[in-house]
């Protein structure tokens, strides 16, 4: 069964809730997601780098964990892409 971007933005959520990044410093997010953190950037009007923008958008989470699962695979997706986004997130998206 291929898990849908719905079943992925709820763990992310859930991550993000949990505070999973507490304490933790920067995660670099693999090179292979890196253009679908730069793509979902883009269309919701934010700079990559801008965590308090683009954190809090689904959008981005949307658009960025399908590309993920192209480019980086599903077990890479959701044991290196989704928690250095949400250390990231949780670090400098307050």
């Amino acid at each position: 069964m291929k898990p849908t971007t719905l079943t992925l933005s709820s763990l992310f959520a859930l991550l993000t809730t949990l505070n999973f990044a507490q304490g933790q410093a920067d995660m670099v997010v693999p090179a292979c997601a890196r253009p679908c953190l730069e793509i979902g950037a883009k269309a919701v009007g934010c700079r990559v780098d801008d965590y308090k923008c683009g954190c809090p958008v689904e959008t981005l989470k949307n658009m960025m964990v399908p590309c993920s699962y192209t480019n980086c695979g599903v077990a890479k997706t959701y044991n290196e892409v989704l928690p250095a986004v949400v250390v990231n997130c949780n670090t400098h998206g307050q």
